[in-house]
C-alpha cells in the first residue's frame, strides 16, 4: 500500500516496492495529483486519433521569447504557480518546449515539481524473502517530474515526467493528450528531445453534460491536497 502524508520528524513517509518499477509508479501518482483521475471519473472521451510526433526542448532566444509569452499568458490565468506548490525556482529547474501533435505546434512551459513527494520520502525495495531491505532517497536525476501549461492556452495544464522521454499527460483545454516514447530513450532526463513518442488523443464525447467537464484550471488546482497516493 502507498499512503502519502506530511512527515514528521519520527514518521518518514515510506514507499515500499518489490521491484526497480518505481519510477513508474510515482508517474501514477503524479498524475493522479494533478487530475487524471478527476478528469476519467467525471467525463466521458472518445479515442479518436494517434500521432507519431517530435518534440523538440527550446534554449537560448526561443525559450527567452517563449517566457515572456508565457508570463503575460500566466497573468490572463488566475494566476495558478506551480511554484506555490512546492516545484523548485531556479533556472534549470524551467523547461519549454514545442510539440507539433495533430497539425498544431504546442508550447508548453513547465516547472520542475516534486510537491506531490512529502520532504521525509524514502524508498524501501525488497527482494527475495531473505534478502535485507534496502532504503534509499531519490537520486536527484530521478526527480524528472514536471507540471505546467500550454503557452496561450488559458484552461491547459501538463503533467510530464522526463526520465526516458516523455510520459504523461497534456490537456488543452479541450482535448486530452497522453504521450509517451516509442521506445525507451536511454540518457539525461531530458533526451526525449528530438525522440519519436506517440500521442493519444482523447477527445470529450458530444454526449458529455457540460456540468460534467473535467475540472481545470487555478481552482481545481488548489483544491488538489498537497500530498496524495493510494491508500488501501
Amino acid at each position: 500500500a502507498l499512503q502519502a502524508r506530511t512527515p514528521s520528524a519520527v514518521t518518514p513517509l515510506v514507499f515500499i516496492m518489490y521491484d526497480s518499477h518505481a519510477p513508474q509508479l510515482f508517474l501514477s501518482i503524479f498524475l493522479f495529483c494533478f487530475g487524471v483521475k478527476a478528469m476519467t471519473d467525471h467525463s466521458s472521451y472518445d479515442t479518436d486519433l494517434v500521432d507519431m510526433v517530435v518534440p523538440v526542448e527550446l534554449s537560448g532566444e526561443e525559450a527567452h521569447l517563449l517566457q515572456d509569452s508565457s508570463r503575460r499568458s500566466a497573468r490572463r490565468r488566475a494566476q495558478r504557480s506551480v511554484d506555490s506548490r512546492g516545484g523548485l525556482n531556479s533556472v534549470g529547474n524551467t523547461l519549454f518546449f514545442s510539440l507539433p501533435a495533430f497539425g498544431k505546434d504546442l508550447y508548453l512551459h513547465l516547472k520542475r515539481d516534486v510537491a506531490f513527494l512529502s520532504e521525509g520520502f524514502v524508498v524501501e525495495e525488497r527482494g527475495g524473502e531473505t534478502d535485507p531491505p534496502k532504503w534509499s532517497r531519490l537520486a536527484r536525476d530521478q526527480l524528472c517530474f514536471y507540471s505546467g501549461w500550454i503557452v496561450n492556452h488559458t484552461d491547459s495544464f501538463a503533467s510530464l515526467n522526463t526520465c526516458s522521454g516523455l510520459t504523461g499527460l497534456v490537456y488543452t483545454g479541450e482535448d486530452s493528450l497522453f504521450i509517451q516514447p516509442v521506445s525507451v530513450v536511454s540518457g539525461p532526463a531530458d533526451s526525449f528531445s528530438g525522440q519519436q513518442h506517440r500521442v493519444v488523443r482523447h477527445r470529450r464525447s458530444a454526449k458529455t453534460s457540460p456540468t460534467s467537464a473535467p475540472p481545470t484550471g487555478p481552482t481545481a488546482a488548489d483544491k488538489q491536497p498537497k500530498y496524495c497516493g493510494t491508500i488501501p
